[in-house]
């Protein structure tokens, strides 16, 4: 009997693995391109590249690397059915400057506003996931998935895009003829249809692919659920709130008061209150190319997703614009934002700070001048806009001069009433070819300046002076720098000089402060608003001090007390309170006749 014996036992075999071999040469060039037109891009964000002629037709420097490159993969014959994945390579590195240039001729032809913080960076990080793919192999197993993850986030944002930008695709045909520039309308619907494919392709060599893809494209799309169910049930919330206001049987009170009362202060609440006014809602579309302003709130308009979504599917609450900007003011800290504006300002800064305080110790006052430069970054020639700063004070202070600098020469405004001088601004602005400077007293210490025109081609620049007690604190007198709210001063330098018209004084100033002469102190650095000094509180002079023709005798101040039966009170709480004179006013008061209202940090 034959058997036939088979070995279970067989030889070890010593797999090799390929060598991971270089990228290829245009995968590399596409990368390079991709920071190269980044860096471009960043450029004129930060407004580095303002001083060039024709800046608003710098993004054509982005769309020529993008057509560049596109072109160069075209004749290297890149694109082909039979190798797909090295076809998706050079594609994702090209859909990656497609998008660069697109937000660059966004900045001249703008379809949407500058996005919110959340939204581009998630942009940004796609896009990088984009710019890795080619070099996928290079990266290890865990980076891979998340940049599939990534890649499934994209899905969601690009097809937010695509949907967005539908209304615009037959306008993006016709300028298709003008060399291509109207084909940046379908670069976002190109992207979603390449991830889409790359997923795909990658599925097949690797089978967990496909479930992260799908779970990055499920997290965005839950989170906007959840986020669509707490806006509506914030817009039913206030709606209620309106619903119970007009069946009051006194209305007392505004609505808007009312309402900021008894509305939680919330992200939701927040967004529901500004939209329209800080946020883009869904009915605030199309271009705009002048840049001309169309409402009555400083603050630059942003484009939030979630927002535009939600206000698609909802609707708005019925506020007026004047109690969305009431309710702004009292509850979210925007008076500044909210002032009247004739004019935009949105590429207005601060580029120079010039302080300069007086300090009077033994009359207890310091006078302090700022002179600030206003610069408009705005690309071209053309581009009129309105620069409105909003001074906070110290308690008690005054302002005794204002000045505005015309042809180079200085020119010093002087005192009228309110009412004469807000007509006078509004004529001028409006009507006449002029240069006008106002300042107004606004309520919590804080007065606005407001400076037209400021253009492209010169730095405006004024003066305001102002008067202020020194505080009293624990025996040392307090001063404090005046800060403002206003144009951005964030890359300001600021040049500070305090001269204390007292001999025997001995200030102590801040670290960064340099001894430059008989009790005559500067600081030359970046603009800080939150400095500030002591010195001992000397005794109060016997002598007066004289001012435009008056003179001035300096006394303890001793309070006097009389009867005081109000039938109401309202208080205009705002930082310059402090905690215990709230209390102190409210026990004080009669409760049924008194209405506190929430007071702003």
């Amino acid at each position: 009997m034959n058997f036939e014996i088979q070995s279970t036992l067989q030889e070890n075999k010593l797999e090799i693995l390929p060598l991971r071999q270089s990228p290829k040469p245009l995968l590399v060039t596409g990368l390079v391109c991709i920071v190269v037109s980044f860096g471009i891009f960043l450029l004129q964000d930060l407004d580095m590249l303002s001083e060039v002629d024709n800046a608003d037709g710098m993004f054509l420097f982005n769309y020529l690397i993008a057509a560049g490159y596109f072109l160069t993969i075209l004749l290297r014959k890149r694109f082909s059915k039979n190798k797909p994945l090295p076809f998706l390579d050079h594609l994702m590195l090209f859909l990656v400057l497609g998008l660069i240039s697109d937000f660059a001729l966004n900045k001249s032809m703008s379809i949407f506003q500058p996005s919110v913080p959340w939204f581009s960076g998630w942009l940004v990080v796609v896009s990088c996931a984009m710019a890795a793919f080619p070099f996928r192999q290079f990266l290890p197993k865990g980076l891979q998935y998340v940049m599939v993850f990534l890649l499934g986030t994209g899905v969601v944002l690009f097809g937010y895009f695509a949907l967005y930008l539908l209304p615009y695709y037959a306008i993006g045909a016709i300028g298709a003829i003008a060399l291509g520039i109207g084909l940046h309308i379908f670069i976002p619907l190109a992207a979603l249809l390449c991830l889409l494919g790359a997923a795909r392709r990658l599925a097949k060599k690797d089978k967990a692919v496909n479930r992260v893809f799908a779970v990055g494209m499920l997290v965005p799309v839950l989170f906007s659920l959840v986020y669509l169910s707490v806006w509506q049930a914030g817009l039913e919330k206030i709606n209620r709130l309106l619903s119970a206001y007009q069946v009051q049987d006194q209305q007392d009170l505004p609505r808007w008061v009312f309402l900021s009362q008894r509305v939680p202060a919330t992200p939701i609440f927040e967004r529901l209150v500004q939209t329209d006014l800080v946020y883009q809602s869904a009915s605030t579309d199309g271009f705009d190319f002048f840049g001309l302003p169309n409402r009555t709130f400083a603050e630059l308009q942003r484009h939030d997703p979630l927002v535009m979504l939600a206000t698609r599917l909802f609707r708005k609450p019925e506020l007026t614009t004047q109690e969305r900007i009431k309710i702004m003011e009292s509850r979210l800290q925007l008076r500044h934002q909210a002032q009247e504006r004739l004019w935009s300002g949105t590429h207005l800064s601060t580029s120079n700070v010039i302080t300069q305080a007086q300090i009077f110790p033994q009359h207890r006052l310091s006078y302090t001048e700022k002179i600030l430069n206003v610069y408009n970054n705005r690309p071209g020639s053309w581009g009129q806009e309105e620069a409105i700063y909003t001074f906070h004070l110290p308690e008690g202070s005054v302002v005794t001069s204002l000045s505005l600098w015309i042809n180079g020469q200085e020119e010093k405004g002087y005192l009228t009433t309110q009412s004469k001088a807000e007509k006078a601004y509004k004529t001028i602005v409006g009507v006449e070819a002029r240069d006008p400077s106002v300042v107004h007293w606004q309520e919590g210490n804080t007065v606005s300046v407001r400076v037209f025109p400021c253009t492209p081609q010169e730095s405006r620049q004024f003066k305001i002076g102002i008067t202020s007690p020194l505080r009293l604190v624990n025996g040392q007198l307090l001063y404090q720098n005046i800060p403002f709210d206003g144009p951005s001063a964030i890359n300001a330098p600021e040049t500070a000089v305090i001269r204390v018209e007292d001999p025997a004084a001995k200030i102590n100033v801040p670290q960064d402060f340099t001894l430059s002469g008989a009790n005559r102190f500067e600081r030359h650095a970046s603009y800080d608003p939150n400095w500030s000094f002591k010195l001992p509180a000397p005794p109060l002079s016997t002598q007066g001090f004289s001012f435009a023709g008056h003179t001035y005798q300096m006394a303890p101040y001793t309070p006097t007390f009389a009867p005081f039966n109000p039938a109401r009170i309202y208080l205009d709480l705002n930082q310059a309170w402090a905690e215990e004179e709230f209390n102190a006013v409210y026990q004080a008061a009669p409760k049924p006749k008194c209405s506190p209202l929430r007071a702003r940090k």
